[in-house]
């Protein structure tokens, strides 16, 4: 299948609705593979020197949160896609494509793309006219089972990623402001990572990621429709959650991760 050349009006309607949400993520992945055939989807906004992930999203989430640290943590200083532009005083945007064959660190091919058996990567980088170095940076993946992006993604990621990347920049701002001012954690993401961290990885990756959204307020039905699973699949991880937590019910849960004497992980 070609990938499509414009963002339907539906699934942008969609992703400008989950803007500030913890619905964002798997919205901007959808509007990916749509478009692009992708796999995986990560977004990453430099702060000087270093590389901030906001968001990973993908079917195996352990996998695209591991290596998205990693990247932004050790790799991203090497990648010649950032030291490239990183002075770069662009209009608009710039899209890059990266195979796996390509890469000489080996750690970096390992960590970042063996492990997950990742063949390609496209990247869209969005600038601002003006302002020397990307604002942020989209990097979408391909698995190996599904081949390299099709000839025409990059072209549609040119013409299709302003309009991403600046709904993920706002995504952003609207988080930070959110956690600022409530001490919160507001990435479903991050909250998955820090329950399943507490559970000593007892919690798997579905569970983690069902209890997230009940602890940021969302219904059985919403979970099931972020997720792309049934809702009797919710109610079946919800429940295997709270044994393995102790915890009676969704109350609980949310006392669990806001409480700091209940949890490690309290954000009040």
């Amino acid at each position: 299948m070609t990938p499509r050349p414009a963002l339907p009006a539906t699934t942008l309607a969609r992703l400008i609705d989950e803007i500030g949400r913890p619905g964002f993520g798997p919205s901007l992945l959808a509007a990916c593979a749509d478009l692009f055939r992708a796999d995986m989807c990560s977004v990453f906004v430099p702060e000087g020197a270093r590389l901030r992930c906001v968001l990973s999203v993908a079917a195996d989430g352990k996998f695209a949160e591991q290596a998205s640290r990693a990247y932004a943590e050790r790799f991203a200083r090497s990648d010649p896609t950032l030291t490239r532009y990183r002075l770069r005083r662009l209009q608009d945007s710039a899209v890059v494509r990266l195979n796996a064959t390509s890469i000489l660190d080996r750690d970096y091919l390992r960590q970042c793309f063996a492990d997950g058996a990742v063949c390609e990567r496209l990247t869209h980088l969005y600038f601002k006219q003006g302002l020397a170095g990307p604002l942020l940076m989209l990097n979408l993946y391909r698995l190996r089972e599904n081949g390299p992006f099709p000839m025409q993604a990059s072209a549609a990621l040119d013409a299709n990623g302003p309009v991403l990347s600046a709904a993920a920049l706002r995504h952003d701002a609207l988080c930070n402001t959110s956690a600022g001012a409530s001490g919160t954690m507001p990435d479903a993401h991050a909250i998955a990572r820090h329950l399943r961290e507490a559970s000593n990885g007892s919690l798997t990756s579905r569970e983690a990621e069902v209890c997230a959204y009940t602890v940021l307020g969302h219904k059985q039905a919403e979970i099931a429709e972020l997720l792309g699973i049934a809702i009797t699949s919710v109610a079946t991880y919800r429940r295997r959650s709270y044994g393995k937590l102790g915890l009676g019910s969704s109350a609980a849960l949310r006392d669990y991760f806001n409480t700091p004497t209940a949890s490690p992980l309290g954000y009040r």
